[in-house]
């Protein structure tokens, strides 16, 4: 299975050449601004790529997936599997999604930990591959010299439940990916933008 997946897009579809693929995944900030608008336009472009399965996470810049879920939702093609707090499984691998992060600003999906604690404790054992749009405390989550801008209690539940992959974006600048070989998971941040909103990175390509 091929699976391709980005990240903090934010708008900009045009420069996206994530190439045929089983799967592809987007893991939130697919809007700019958060509108309806920008929905349309991600969805119109997201949902006729060449690939069999189609599977979405919001973000923090995806506003409208938490203030007007029912309407946001409605805008996306059948052919797209949007995942909040729940999963999926295709041809025995299992899947998935969350959007939650830390406070920051007045953007959709922040909590404080405590609250995220219970949030992520709903991540299932089992799980193949978990997509949330926030990174864990300490893995591929700093930016310039200010460290660790992830979740402790994303990362005590990564730890347990012990996925294949975890895909993430969030932290523009710390694209790439980090393997933790004492529980078998491989983290991957795929921003495609830096923290400057520039485009330097490409999707990443995952095969299960």
């Amino acid at each position: 299975m091929r699976i391709i997946c980005f990240s903090d897009s934010h708008g900009i579809v045009d420069k996206i050449d994530p190439q045929k693929a089983d799967i592809v995944i987007c893991s939130g900030d697919f809007c700019n601004r958060g509108s309806l608008e920008d929905v349309i336009v991600f969805n119109r472009w997201f949902s006729c790529l060449p690939c069999k399965y189609k599977i979405l996470v919001a973000g923090n810049h995806d506003v409208c997936f938490d203030l007007e879920s029912a309407l946001a939702r409605s805008l996306l093609d059948k052919n797209i599997i949007y995942l909040q707090d729940d999963g999926v499984e295709i041809d025995g691998i299992k899947f998935y999604g969350s959007p939650w992060q830390l406070l920051f600003m007045n953007w959709a999906f922040n909590l404080p930990e405590n609250e995220l604690c219970k949030k992520f404790e709903r991540i299932p054992e089992g799980v193949d591959i978990l997509i949330t749009h926030s990174p864990p405390y300490g893995i591929l989550d700093s930016v310039n010299d200010r460290k660790y801008l992830g979740s402790k209690s994303l990362l005590k539940r990564v730890q347990k439940v012990k996925p294949r992959d975890h895909i993430f974006g969030h932290i523009h600048d710390s694209y790439g990916k980090s393997v933790n070989t004492a529980i078998g998971t491989t983290s991957i941040n795929c921003s495609l933008l830096d923290e400057k909103y520039n485009f330097v990175n490409k999707p990443v390509i995952i095969e299960v």
